[in-house]
C-alpha cells in the first residue's frame, strides 16, 4: 500500500517536526505492509535419524538399552528378566551391595536351556537336557527339580523362592 501526499496536504502554519513526524510514521506503516504478501518460509524439523526409541541396536538388532539381548536358543531378542527364570547368588559379593542374579530360559520343548549369567562371561551358554532333569555343557549344571546351579561341581546359583 502505498499513500501519496501532496505539499498542500502539510499546514505550513504548523511546526515542522509533526509533520515529519506524520511523514514517518506514514513510511514505517507502509514499509511494513510490503512483506504481508509473500508467502512465509516453512520452518525446517530437525533430520529424523531412523533411530529406534530406546537406543542402538546390537548386531542382531535387539535395543541393549531397551533390555534385550540376543538368544541364541530361541534365534530372537528376548528380556530375559521378563521371560527367564531368575538364579540369585548362593553366596553374597561382600564386595558389591547389588544382588547380581543369573537367568535360564527354555525353549518350547523343554529340550534345552540358555543360560544368562552376569558380569563374569556375557556369552549365554547353551544347556542340553539329560535324562536325569539336568540341562549340562561342559561347566555349567542347572539341576531342574531343585532349582540349582552349578559350576564344575559348585553350587553358584539357585531359584529364589518368594514366601508371602
Amino acid at each position: 500500500m502505498i499513500i501519496f501526499i501532496t505539499w498542500s496536504a502539510i499546514n505550513p502554519k504548523k511546526p515542522l517536526m509533526k509533520h515529519l513526524l506524520l511523514i514517518g510514521m506514514l513510511l514505517f506503516v507502509t514499509s511494513c505492509n510490503q512483506n504481508s504478501n509473500k508467502t512465509p518460509k516453512a520452518i525446517s524439523s530437525p533430520k529424523s535419524t531412523d533411530q529406534p526409541v530406546g537406543g542402538q541396536k546390537d548386531a542382531h538388532g535387539c535395543l541393549t538399552a531397551a533390555g534385550e539381548t540376543w538368544s541364541a536358543l530361541l534365534q530372537d531378542c528376548v528380556k530375559v528378566f521378563a521371560v527367564g527364570i531368575r538364579l540369585n547368588p548362593t553366596t553374597p559379593d561382600p564386595n558389591n551391595s547389588a544382588v547380581l542374579s543369573a537367568f535360564i530360559i527354555f525353549n518350547p520343548e523343554h529340550t534345552k536351556a540358555e543360560l544368562f549369567l552376569p558380569v563374569e562371561n556375557k556369552t549365554p551358554k547353551l544347556l542340553e537336557l539329560t535324562k536325569s532333569e539336568e540341562f549340562k555343557n561342559n561347566n555349567f549344571t542347572f539341576d531342574n527339580n531343585s532349582g540349582t546351579l552349578y559350576n564344575n561341581g559348585k553350587l553358584i546359583y539357585k531359584i529364589e523362592i518368594k514366601t508371602d
